[in-house]
């Protein structure tokens, strides 16, 4: 089921998309995971952006940076990204256990939901819930996770993020998480 939502619950309004079936981990514990630089290793996406734009890290500002989240937020280089074999097995482990697997991601469902969906297919990453940010979201990554955690009232037991914010404003509201390393 794909479910495109509109947030009302603060006063910025956050777009996201849905796919699967929410009711499915509702009042069971959950782990949330991370899909770039967790689930996936985009580091060689990363490095093809920067060759494409000339640069050697990710601009500060300006249209050089817009044109990078273009370029990394598009289908363009997804095939260079290679499934974390920990964290997909670890995927399968907690989803034997009986726990719900949440996939929160920062990747724009428009441009990036087909190609996600065959990457985790052909991985064999299980999950009962993924939720991108729609086209034009632009909420900061910490905020978009964590109200979107609330909303969907999910009992969150452990989730695996790669951002320190995301990680940082997790904990703040209880969630055991383990800051993954980029780049391991």
């Amino acid at each position: 089921m794909t479910e495109v939502v509109e947030s009302s619950a603060t006063e910025k309004k956050v777009k996201y998309v849905l796919i699967g079936d929410a009711s499915r981990v509702l009042g069971k514990p959950v782990v949330v995971f991370d899909l770039d630089g967790v689930l996936f290793d985009v580091s060689e996406r990363l490095r093809a952006v920067l060759r494409e734009l000339g640069a050697d890290k990710i601009p500060d500002k300006g249209e050089l940076r817009h044109r990078f989240w273009e370029l990394f937020l598009s289908e363009k280089y997804m095939r260079l990204d290679k499934p974390n074999a920990h964290f997909v097995e670890l995927a399968k482990e907690y989803k034997a256990r009986g726990y719900g697997v949440v996939i929160v991601t920062g990747r724009i469902y428009e441009s990036q939901g087909s190609r996600t969906l065959e990457q985790l297919q052909t991985s064999g990453v299980p999950f009962d819930l993924i939720v991108f940010r729609s086209k034009g979201e632009y909420a900061k990554d910490h905020q978009f996770k964590v109200q979107l955690i609330k909303e969907l009232r999910l009992n969150v037991v452990k989730a695996y993020d790669d951002s320190p914010d995301v990680c940082s404003a997790y904990t703040a509201i209880g969630i055991d998480v383990e800051c993954v390393q980029r780049g391991s």
